[in-house]
């Protein structure tokens, strides 16, 4: 449901209009956990009904991938560049904020998985040939066997 409101965030046209449907979207992804925790019949303590700034994050992340928005980058510079510093420092601003770090979260894992395959790939390159030279050197010495 909300992976796929995340790509309605392309149709808004004005910095503020995408900051405020992001507030938007952040308010009711809070109102659906509070429905969730409500409705527990052992439910103990109100912490439960506040969702901290790692919970929101962590439910950024899984939207985003879960939405496959290729361009969610470009609207978030787009907000960032043409948004002023006091509307940043607003509540609006730090659900803006919050999309933006979980947008960089994932490129980090990106980069770090590019970087990790890279490195594992160069490895079983050096195995290969560490493989290879050894069966050549066995060959050589077969051949100097057979040979006298």
């Amino acid at each position: 449901m909300f992976s796929t409101r995340l790509k309605i965030l392309k149709k808004c046209k004005i910095p503020f209009e995408k900051m405020l449907y992001i507030a938007s979207m952040s308010t009711e992804i809070t109102e659906c956990v509070n429905l969730f925790w409500k409705d527990i019949v052992n439910f103990t303590s109100p912490t439960f009904l506040h969702i901290n700034a790692d919970e929101l994050m962590s439910i950024f992340i899984y939207l985003i991938i879960k939405s496959q928005m290729s361009d969610i980058l470009i609207h978030i510079k787009f907000i960032e560049e043409f948004t002023s510093n006091a509307t940043k420092k607003t509540m609006i601003g730090y659900y803006t904020t919050t999309l933006e770090a979980a947008i960089e979260y994932i490129q980090r894992g990106l980069q770090l998985k590019t970087i990790e395959n890279i490195q594992l790939e160069e490895e079983n390159e050096e195995f290969i040939d560490s493989n290879y030279f050894l069966k050549s050197e066995n060959i050589k010495e077969d051949l100097q066997i057979i040979e006298n």
